[in-house]
């Protein structure tokens, strides 16, 4: 009769092999695997591989609501949590598309949301793409509402920065936080007439 055996995993210390009686089956996460095998009932491979590939889809979505539940992600941000967790690729892709289809991830609302935020900490234009494009949720219909906020930043991050009074101080400060060097020279400019 053949029965489930595992053995630690030489190559990585979370993981463990599977085989059925004396056939290999694969390495898997421990602590998942051993989680899952409560739930099984198997007499042979074929059993096991559909038995794990079920639950890991159940346990991904399950793992995906609460992860949901702590904070909004993107949809790259949820499938790099999954993925650290365990899970397989092809139980995260479906997780995560089945919360973008019942509206638990909307990365355009996240990206919206993330503008409004880097808006009111006065961050340019160049930084909100760069921040968008790291965090997978960069859209170019955003471009024009970026445009359309970077003023409001600019004006955030001058009134934030007021305290220097050296111009080139002021000029690098500004180009940190992702303002174009054209815009900043204006702003400049414009300030420096003022004071006059």
């Amino acid at each position: 009769m053949n029965m489930l055996r595992l053995e630690p995993s030489l190559e990585d210390s979370f993981a463990i092999e599977v085989y059925w009686g004396d056939e290999y089956w694969k390495a898997v996460p421990k602590a998942l695997f051993l989680r899952a095998l409560k739930t099984f009932r198997v007499n042979d491979l074929t059993s096991l591989n559909n038995a794990w590939n079920d639950w890991q889809l159940r346990a991904a979505r399950q793992e995906a609501l609460r992860l949901l539940g702590i904070k909004n992600r993107s949809s790259q941000d949820l499938s790099e949590k999954l993925r650290h967790k365990g899970y397989d690729p092809a139980a995260i892709f479906n997780a995560v598309q089945e919360m973008q289809q019942q509206g638990y991830i909307d990365d355009l609302d996240s990206a919206r949301m993330m503008i409004r935020k880097m808006c009111a900490k006065g961050y340019g234009a160049h930084r909100m793409v760069a921040t968008l494009k790291q965090k997978g949720i960069w859209h170019p219909s955003l471009h024009q509402e970026i445009m359309n906020v970077e003023p409001q930043a600019l004006e955030k991050a001058l009134h934030r920065l007021r305290g220097k009074k050296d111009p080139m101080a002021l000029f690098r400060s500004l180009q940190r936080l992702g303002f174009d060097q054209s815009k900043i020279r204006s702003s400049l400019q414009y300030l420096s007439n003022q004071d006059i």
